[in-house]
């Protein structure tokens, strides 16, 4: 709701004649798949097919296209969103095992983690054995770590992990093996992973211009101003 329609709303009477800006009247959390959706049926309206999302781990989304738009398309994990969910996973474990509170330790747990799935993409199988490796090489034990593991060398120290040495903590190895437990579940999605980085930069320059906790210029002026900032090869509508 624009200001205009804000202050004759308080004062009880009709909103005075004005260029308005506001597009969109219904709740926050339901305009990204209505947006989703929008754009997908603009695109399939000029004869192009689309058959693949690359998106956050949202389940909102995808299911309005699937029942709006097209049923057949399918929806990419983005591998950076997939990251910080995993971390995010970590940050609240770290509430009950005080290694996690060491934020080096879970720097060494989500590197791990995502190195397993990229030197696996396309290899579900494999990644599906990765991933089951990752907690006993935190504890140690890399019989069976292959080729990825440095522990073969003399001399080898796990230096993310606490004075050198590897993870001891039982109870937190058990909520570690119950975490990859999930992700094993989800190798399918893991081994096709996509990126959103290109959205990402866009969104990044469209705050640079417009922060959101501040009003600069207005909104009106922010169409010529992407378009000025705005790399020749992107469209800005």
């Amino acid at each position: 709701m624009s200001r205009v329609f804000r202050d004759a709303k308080k004062k009880g009477a009709p909103p005075r004649k004005h260029a308005c800006s506001c597009n969109w009247t219904a709740s926050a959390k339901s305009m990204e798949p209505a947006m989703a959706c929008e754009m997908l049926q603009d695109i399939m309206n000029t004869g192009k097919q689309v058959n693949t999302l690359v998106m956050d781990n949202d389940s909102t989304t995808i299911a309005r296209v699937k029942a709006t738009v097209d049923p057949n398309i399918r929806k990419k994990c983005d591998s950076n969103h997939t990251r910080k969910g995993f971390t995010g996973k970590l940050v609240d474990m770290s509430n009950t095992f005080k290694a996690l509170k060491n934020v080096k330790v879970r720097g060494h747990v989500e590197r791990c983690f995502m190195y397993c799935v990229k030197q696996n993409q396309g290899k579900s199988t494999q990644l599906e054995e990765d991933l089951q490796k990752i907690v006993p090489h935190l504890y140690g034990e890399h019989d069976k770590c292959g080729v990825w593991c440095r522990s073969e060398k003399s001399g080898y120290k796990p230096r993310n992990l606490p004075y050198g040495k590897p993870l001891t903590d039982q109870p937190l190895r058990v909520a570690l093996e119950d975490l990859f437990k999930v992700y094993v579940g989800k190798v399918e999605e893991l081994a096709t992973l996509g990126s959103t980085q290109t959205n990402e930069n866009f969104n990044h320059m469209v705050a640079s211009k417009a922060p959101k906790r501040i009003s600069t210029r207005g909104v009106r002026c922010l169409p010529e101003d992407l378009r000025l900032n705005t790399p020749q090869n992107w469209q800005i509508h």
